[in-house]
């Protein structure tokens, strides 16, 4: 690597620490009390069980967050903190990962790929969540990085190497076995159409992957378990949505916010079809042509895993439209491909001027990137922060709660306890389960939100309020509510409302409402007793 690629990679790597900073005093959301949750597990036993029971995923980040938090605490920042280390880590190794695909002979692409890792807004957005995406990603490119370089040194350090990191992997989530099954098909597919022994591409990697998939096996059961309990909060995604789905997963994986991208991709697949159909025009989409393909064997596997993940991820997972972190690792693809883009507009000798334009095109696009980043760091993501707040400032005194739907209770209280410094209330009731504390474990969850019954139950208990003590109840609606046949969350909550109305009568004013970016929250007052001031 020479010095000038050097400083590029280290102010590159640089800029994507700063725009991942920028989302670190944003709060915590219902995904993070979950692994909050988890790790808050007294030995490793409670963990894997807590896993199984709240989770959809392997154990391996619970266990890291387990230790980690009880080293530094469970601050927003402490929560944060190994994602955006994990993914700050990804933009250098997407450089080395890009430059191997290219066949090590091509520094601008490995460059450009690097810089569009570092201002990716899902790379970014789930940069600073405590989840395991953001190391789910970078295990997947060292690991793919891996492969690629036992390809030209087949050495046994490397192959136990991978053995370590694809085992790492695969304990971190399952996306990880279902990206290289993916990548193994588009080499098999390579292998095919240019009649290569089968199994050659991959073949020093082979025993390693194999022995890593041998070493998941006790987690199978528990694998099981996860996809026993399906994706109830959403119904299955039509088969006539595959457009939707395609476009918007893909959309998400560009370098750009996820709407510019949803909206320009049309217009690219447009141009493309145009092009191909003026004859004259037709030569400048030799860079799809199997002869172009054929200089770069990883052409076909990478388009192939990136095309098959966007068409396929939406069935198999959960589909609402900009929900993409499933996308995650599949961000590497698209950074490599648009690398590969850019430096064959720049392969052949090109005027000043012309690098100029793309030079101006990667600068507004990092502007762009940044510009969203930003504006989505100076909000909370979830309002109930701001709620928590307000209860410590006294705004809601002499009042009991009800929050609904109890999922979002962890949270809650994490902002009351541990950032607010409060007590939990003593009146404090969520639906469908009236007593929740913890975040709600998958098993029975959709018969609670189908049992009528619990609607009674809660009525009953509020009805035991002592109206001395509280002059009102707080009532907390999420405005994010799913609706599904099987959960009718949205359904019952408004049903809960309608009752609510019919027993003390409206909401003494206006619903209130607590934005966050990723979570919004109504809250509605009805009086228990008289002398109530506004909200």
């Amino acid at each position: 690597m020479t010095a000038r690629l050097a400083i590029f990679l280290l102010v590159t790597t640089a800029l994507g620490v700063v725009l991942r900073l920028l989302l670190l005093g944003t709060g915590i959301n219902i995904d993070d009390a979950i692994t909050l949750y988890v790790a808050r597990a007294e030995n490793l036993q409670q963990l894997f069980e807590r896993v199984v029971d709240r989770e959809f995923g392997p154990p391996l980040y619970f266990i890291f967050m387990h230790f980690f938090l009880a080293i530094f605490g469970e601050s927003t920042t402490a929560l944060a903190a190994p994602s955006i280390l994990f993914s700050s880590l990804v933009i250098p190794t997407t450089y080395f990962l890009a430059k191997e695909i290219s066949n090590k002979d091509n520094n601008t692409a490995a460059a450009v790929a690097s810089y569009f890792a570092a201002i990716s807004p899902l790379a970014i957005i789930y940069s600073h969540e405590a989840r395991c995406y953001a190391l789910l990603t970078l295990l997947t490119a060292v690991t793919y990085y891996l492969i690629l370089l036992l390809k030209r040194h087949n050495h046994l350090l490397l192959k136990f190497s991978l053995f370590i990191c694809a085992s790492a992997l695969f304990y971190t989530h399952y996306l990880g076995i279902f990206f290289f099954a993916l990548l193994g098909a588009g080499y098999f597919i390579k292998e095919i159409i240019f009649k290569e022994k089968l199994g050659s591409s991959l073949k020093p990697a082979l025993l390693p992957l194999a022995l890593s998939l041998v070493a998941f096996i006790p987690w199978l059961p528990s694998m099981t378990t996860h996809l026993s309990h399906g994706t109830y909060w959403v119904d299955p995604t039509p088969v006539l949505d595959w457009p939707k789905v395609f476009f918007s997963n893909l959309a998400a994986t560009l370098p750009l916010p996820w709407i510019q991208g949803l909206l320009l991709l049309p217009l690219f697949f447009l141009g493309l079809l145009i092009t191909a159909l003026i004859p004259s025009k037709r030569k400048s989409l030799r860079i799809f042509s199997l002869k172009a393909w054929q200089k770069n064997p990883h052409l076909i596997p990478v388009l192939f895993t990136l095309l098959a993940a966007t068409s396929t991820l939406g069935y198999i997972t959960p589909f609402i439209l900009g929900y993409s972190r499933y996308m995650t690792p599949f961000v590497l693809l698209t950074c490599f491909l648009s690398g590969m883009a850019v430096a064959s507009c720049l392969k052949e000798k090109v005027s000043r001027s012309a690098l100029l334009v793309v030079a101006l095109i990667l600068l507004f696009i990092g502007i762009d990137c940044t510009w969203h980043v930003a504006n989505l760091g100076s909000r909370d993501i979830n309002g109930l922060r701001q709620l928590a707040k307000d209860i410590k400032q006294g705004k809601y005194e002499k009042s009991a709660f009800l929050l609904t739907p109890d999922f979002d209770s962890y949270t809650f209280i994490y902002y009351l306890e541990k950032e607010s410094s409060l007590p939990l209330p003593e009146a404090y009731f969520t639906y469908p389960r009236k007593q929740e504390r913890t975040p709600s474990s998958h098993k029975g969850y959709v018969e609670e939100w189908q049992n009528e019954k619990r609607q009674d139950e809660l009525l009953d208990e509020l009805s035991k309020l002592d109206k001395a003590r509280y002059e009102s109840l707080i009532v907390i609606t999420d405005n994010d509510l799913l609706e599904s046949t099987k959960m009718p969350a949205r359904t019952r909550v408004e049903q809960l409302l309608s009752r609510l109305k019919q027993r003390y009568g409206e909401a003494v004013s206006p619903a209130k409402e607590y934005k966050g970016r990723g979570r919004s929250f109504k809250i509605y007052r009805f009086k228990l007793s008289t002398g109530l001031p506004a909200l």
